[in-house]
């Protein structure tokens, strides 16, 4: 239960509300402004303090640690003044704390080789590119669209266990709930919505024969869209800087979506987990886009702002949360500052006046929304459902006080630094930027895993280069930079064992996930065996998956629909759009949620869809989901098929 993270959620709760009060605050006219020296000097000695304590609490890296030869992308900066070369040096222990899957990594002299090079040369383009020109936009642009392609097209890592089982697990969530809406369930009382109605609709959409390929389609898409916007914003922002700081900035951002978002330990791919990058994030990044153009082009279309955040408001709970604390705090700063407002009395109703319309407009779309559920379901949304997954985050998590989190709170501080002493743009686009990294970090406070902060780099990315343009002095300036090179420097710490795997089998360089689609079938011993693979490191004992197989194969000869499949496996079988008899049809994606509310949705979905179907156990270990369904079904009919036993149910 989120209940568990009070104190986490208190902490977030006054940095946001610190971040949207502090450019109001700047508004008044009895507002001092520090000298950009103390700014600068004070946020040094923030990092030192947190830094050192850090390394205090850490292991002792060794010589061969990504932390002591970092060391060297400091250098090039001792040429802009020690300040910078300082400040590069202070974010050296926040960034190392990225490889949190080995705290004492030690890179062999192959990978230290890479990591130094690109490492120094990121830190030094800035000198070597000096003009200060930005990064050129459609032949940036163009570069990193292609790589993104690139990026989601390849799919050989699938061929091997753990990039199988992966994106399988991942995958089924989209597939299952997408299968529900088509099949006849009512969403948020026959069964939760865990990634929200705009990734479920798109993907229906985009099913035919079977939903997986519309989901890979989805990710693609989405993926791409996400790289577009964020790289977008980059090019916007740093128009009036050295090319080569420009083009680190960018090389960052492409990095930290095609690369930091493939899960590190084991690098698979940005289309692996579609959980962590466009289809949880894309709506964000296109208003964060939308705004940053509007700033940087110096135009006003707010129509096209409002559809971007009722784009957030339909897709899911969170990315309604990440728009809203982005657009209707900018427009009330913006308005602010077009009016005049310098006195507490008049800045006051400026922040009041935005927060009335941003209230009353999120009330009246949800009102929308709600009707138009109604006029497809004949029933009101159910308030507990469509927030099963807001209270019950899945996976929950004690936060990490030596991880990553650190890099991302330094770079929303840096952010904030940069406002103090920027115009009225400035303190805009950092407004927008600072929201943006903030309201996305909501995504943390669930779960808490230091690889979500990793998934959060984009955010991280965009802040630290919009303080970087809207202008920040030496020791903040360093801090940004060599963080940015540290990025791309880093990706030599990644594993890549399913990459291995895929190249000696042969498959590293397979296109679209067709042959995925086959081995979920589970239609060829080698599909079995590869799915026994994938489970073979598994704590929990398992059923051969031949054994699934064939109980699969005797329930398609049956025209029976695809069983509940409950196994430590926790996916979903291959199975066509059809009438379903259950919406929780999808272990992997319920099994975390607490059990009553579990019973509650079955129970919905036996009276409302009242239709037989078959369920799937495997008896290696006991679990809970046959007494579940017991509740509300009677058994007419079982069968054995080696390990596993199926269950025909009826609804009582």
């Amino acid at each position: 239960m989120i209940e568990q993270k009070a104190a986490l959620l208190a902490v977030y709760a006054v940095l946001l509300l610190a971040a949207c009060i502090l450019p109001f605050a700047l508004q008044l006219r009895n507002y001092k402004y520090p000298s950009a020296w103390t700014i600068d000097r004070v946020y040094g000695v923030a990092l030192a303090l947190g830094g050192l304590a850090l390394l205090a609490a850490r292991p002792w890296p060794g010589l061969t640690g990504p932390l002591v030869l970092s060391i060297a992308f400091a250098a090039p900066l001792v040429l802009s003044g020690a300040g910078y070369a300082i400040g590069g040096l202070l974010a050296l222990p926040l960034v190392a704390a990225a490889t949190w899957w080995d705290p004492s990594l030690r890179l062999d002299a192959t990978r230290a080789g890479i990591f130094m090079v690109v490492g120094i040369l990121a830190g030094a383009l800035p000198r070597l590119l000096p003009r200060t020109e930005g990064a050129p936009p459609l032949p940036s642009l163009l570069a990193i669209f292609l790589l993104g392609v690139a990026a989601v097209s390849l799919t050989g890592f699938m061929g091997s266990p753990q990039g199988f089982g992966t994106v399988w697990h991942h995958w089924s969530v989209y597939v299952g709930s997408s299968q529900a809406l088509l099949g006849g369930a009512i969403p948020f009382q026959d069964y939760p919505v865990q990634y929200g109605m705009g990734p479920t609709l798109l993907v229906a959409a985009l099913c035919g024969q079977e939903c997986w390929t519309g989901t890979y389609i989805a990710a693609a898409a989405t993926n791409l869209l996400y790289l577009l916007a964020m790289a977008g914003c980059v090019v916007l922002l740093v128009r009036r800087l050295p090319m080569g700081l420009a083009l680190v900035a960018l090389a960052a951002m492409g990095c930290a979506i095609l690369m930091w978002t493939g899960y590190p330990p084991d690098f698979k791919g940005p289309i692996a987990t579609p959980s962590v990058d466009g289809l949880r994030f894309f709506p964000l990044a296109t208003l964060l886009f939308f705004i940053v153009a509007a700033e940087e082009r110096g135009f006003r279309l707010d129509a096209a702002g409002h559809a971007l955040w009722l784009l957030g408001l339909v897709w899911s709970p969170e990315a309604a949360f990440y728009a809203t604390v982005v657009w209707w705090p900018y427009l009330a700063l913006r308005r602010a500052q077009t009016i005049g407002a310098t006195s507490v009395t008049e800045v006051a109703i400026e922040v009041l006046r935005g927060a009335g319309l941003a209230i009353a407009a999120t009330a009246a779309a949800f009102a929308a929304l709600a009707a138009l559920f109604w006029i497809a379901y004949h029933q009101w949304p159910s308030i507990a459902g469509f927030t099963t997954y807001v209270r019950n985050p899945p996976g929950i998590l004690p936060a990490n006080p030596t991880g990553p989190i650190w890099l991302g709170l330094a770079a929303a501080a840096v952010v904030a630094v940069a406002q103090l002493r920027a115009d009225a743009r400035g303190i805009r686009v950092g407004l927008a930027c600072l929201m943006g990294l903030l309201g996305a970090g909501s995504y943390y406070l669930g779960r808490s895993h230091d690889n979500n902060v990793l998934n959060l780099l984009p955010f991280v990315v965009l802040a630290l280069t919009a303080a970087v343009a809207i202008g920040v002095k030496d020791v903040a300036s360093g801090f940004a930079q060599v963080a940015l090179a540290s990025l791309v420097a880093f990706l030599a710490t990644f594993g890549f064992e399913s990459w291995d795997v895929a190249a000696r089998s042969g498959r590293a360089w397979n296109i679209g996930p067709s042959r995925f689609i086959n081995d979920i079938r589970l239609a060829t011993p080698e599909s079995s065996a590869l799915l026994d693979e994938s489970l073979a490191n598994s704590p929990s004992k398992h059923a051969p998956a031949a054994d699934a197989a064939a109980a699969q194969d005797w329930l398609r000869a049956r025209g029976e629909g695809p069983p509940l499949w409950v196994s430590p496996s926790l996916l979903l079988p291959y199975g066509t759009p059809g009438p379903v008899w259950t919406a929780m049809n999808d272990v992997g994606a319920y099994a975390l949620l607490p059990h009553d509310e579990v019973e509650g949705f079955i129970r919905n979905g036996a009276q409302h869809l009242n239709r037989p179907g078959w369920i799937l156990v495997d008896r290696s270990q006991p679990t809970p989901w046959p007494a579940l369904f017991l509740a509300a079904y009677s058994v007419t009919e079982q069968r054995d098929f080696g390990g596993y036993t199926a269950y025909r149910l009826t609804p009582k």
